[in-house]
């Protein structure tokens, strides 16, 4: 039998191997330039971070060097979350003995902060979220006892415009993406934690469309949306055609009563997560972070950032006995199905490029 042929085969062989969850490997531990260890890597977008070392001191490091934005801007400190855009979420202290981060957006090398909303002449809060070129959150609507009826809030600063929507309680920007489309979510949270009448709301090209009722996480840059029916319930994808996923996890009962950190990669990756524990999760079911992950030390698991770009982890935990929180760059290793089909147009190029006998 030709080698080219009995290659092929051995590849076709793997892409039968059930699978088992993405698979991983830790590349290295990652350090600030001032030698510290980065305790925590937060937002994450295209190989670009926000940091911070085991001092304390805010990080941004911008796909080539870790930069401390807070010294170039003459402040106390300055961190920076990348967003896909050309407008990064920030935050920033002036003096040391600021108790409190004012909350804005890096533009152009500058700090700003955020214009007051249209219609209620109030500043944003600064529990402000970002994506593309957009930076948000809400803003307390005036004329309501209830305080938390609120006000959606949207700003670009690349082109000035802001938007706002009433959406019912609980209205606010929840993310963006890099085609500039933004997610929403506004409507009535009962006490008891379900989501009654709670509508996930897309804007894109100036129109604000329905998509579901239920809790949206996290939405990748092909509008896909990850989301949740209810406080208490199954977790879905809605992508951005319309359609959506089966409930994720399959029949596998769902391990944990509260998510937080949940992300959706542009390649469709599920990371979902609670204190010390975080799960992949697909159609089929729910894999433990640690199981996915080769070469991590044992760690108490305080975060994980899971790039939308890349699918790279940035871990970050207390080793065994330490309080010391140190951070981990985690690759993703190439699925079955890749190997396989890479392998198969090796075999198909050796067998063209043979000479005839």
């Amino acid at each position: 039998m030709k080698v080219g042929v009995v290659f092929a085969i051995l590849m076709l062989n793997v892409l039968n191997i059930e699978a088992s969850g993405p698979k991983y490997k830790v590349e290295r531990q990652l350090f600030a330039p001032n030698g510290k260890a980065l305790a925590s890597v937060g937002t994450v977008y295209g190989g670009q971070y926000a940091a911070r070392d085991s001092g304390g001191k805010s990080w941004y490091y911008d796909g080539s060097s870790l930069r401390d934005v807070g010294t170039e801007q003459g402040m106390f400190d300055a961190w920076i979350a990348p967003s896909g855009g050309s407008v990064n979420l920030a935050g920033w202290r002036r003096r040391s003995s600021d108790q409190n981060y004012q909350h804005g957006y890096y533009y152009q090398n500058k700090l700003n902060l955020l214009p007051v909303s249209p219609t209620s002449g109030r500043y944003p809060s600064e529990s402000l979220t970002g994506g593309g070129d957009w930076v948000g959150g809400y803003v307390y609507n005036p004329g309501n006892s209830d305080v938390s009826i609120e006000l959606a809030y949207a700003h670009n600063p690349v082109t000035g415009q802001t938007v706002e929507f009433n959406l019912g309680r609980y209205s606010r920007m929840v993310t963006a993406n890099a085609r500039n489309t933004i997610l929403f979510q506004g409507g009535y949270w009962a006490s008891t934690g379900n989501f009654y009448g709670m509508g996930i709301k897309r804007f894109k090209d100036g129109i604000l469309s329905n998509v579901a009722a239920g809790a949206a996480y996290a939405m990748n840059d092909h509008d896909d949306i990850l989301m949740s029916n209810n406080a208490g319930g199954q977790f879905y994808i809605a992508y951005g055609d319309g359609t959506f996923s089966s409930a994720l996890g399959g029949s596998m009962e769902r391990p944990f009563n509260n998510a937080y950190g949940n992300s959706i990669s542009n390649s469709g990756r599920v990371l979902v997560g609670e204190s010390g524990a975080h799960w992949f999760a697909d159609k089929d079911g729910w894999y433990p972070l640690r199981d996915a992950i080769e070469g991590l030390p044992p760690l108490y698991i305080t975060q994980v950032a899971m790039d939308p770009v890349t699918d790279q982890l940035y871990i970050s935990g207390a080793g065994s006995g330490s309080n010391d929180t140190i951070t981990f760059l985690v690759n993703p290793v190439p699925e079955p199905g890749t190997l396989a089909a890479l392998g198969l147009g090796v075999a198909t190029l050796a067998r063209r490029r043979r000479p005839k006998a």
